[in-house]
């Protein structure tokens, strides 16, 4: 009996642009069951293991800059000394993703702005 799909992979992999919002790395459709337990694809990244259909390069490397600067997206996740390594970097990947986010957004409406 063949397997149907919510979303095929070939579908999944037509949404994908640019690379993940969280760490930058390659997106792929990945299988995995929804909510109610039907297979289908979602893009993913493997290597942090993020859901998204990413971003242009440019806006990720701009928004890993703009972070590393000291920008927070995020108020509620505050550096504390006491943090482990991975804490430090799973604020890190949410803020550069959320400001990924938040660069896109403005750049869709000074497109339009200038039409």
């Amino acid at each position: 009996m063949e397997i149907e799909y919510k979303i095929t992979k070939e579908q999944c992999a037509k949404k994908i642009k640019g690379v993940c919002s969280y760490c930058g790395g390659r997106l792929e459709p990945l299988k995995v069951n929804d909510g109610s337990k039907y297979p289908t694809y979602l893009s993913g990244c493997n290597r942090c293991q993020a859901f998204n259909e990413g971003v242009d390069p440019e806006i990720y490397r701009t928004a890993k800059k703009i972070v590393e600067e000291g920008f927070r997206y995020h108020s509620h996740l505050k550096d504390k000394e006491s943090d482990s390594l991975e804490t430090k970097q799973y604020k890190t990947k949410c803020h550069i993703g959320d400001t990924c986010i938040l660069i896109k957004k403005i750049l869709e409406v000074m497109k339009d702005e200038n039409k």
